[in-house]
């Protein structure tokens, strides 16, 4: 998952404020991976924070995606997207 991670950041323009968006969802999006692979084998009550955490990050990434990829379709059909 790291690895694939690291692939779509070097995609990203840090430069613009959307992609940079979706990089920084992607970080934290790792972080919570590592911390939840820590715990995967616990019982689900005992692990509930780091599900939440999981999963709240994965949210983020896709709402950081969707924005970027609107606005990739917007400029390709000529249309405007915004924020």
């Amino acid at each position: 998952m790291v690895q694939l991670i690291h692939r779509v950041q070097l995609l990203l323009n840090l430069n613009d404020t959307t992609e940079s968006r979706l990089n920084g969802a992607l970080n934290v999006l790792g972080q919570e991976l590592q911390k939840y692979v820590a715990v995967r084998h616990e019982d689900i009550d005992d692990k509930l924070s780091e599900t939440r955490a999981l999963l709240g990050a994965q949210s983020e990434v896709l709402e950081s995606a969707k924005v970027v990829l609107a606005r990739e379709v917007s400029e390709r059909s000529g249309t405007s997207v915004t924020e």
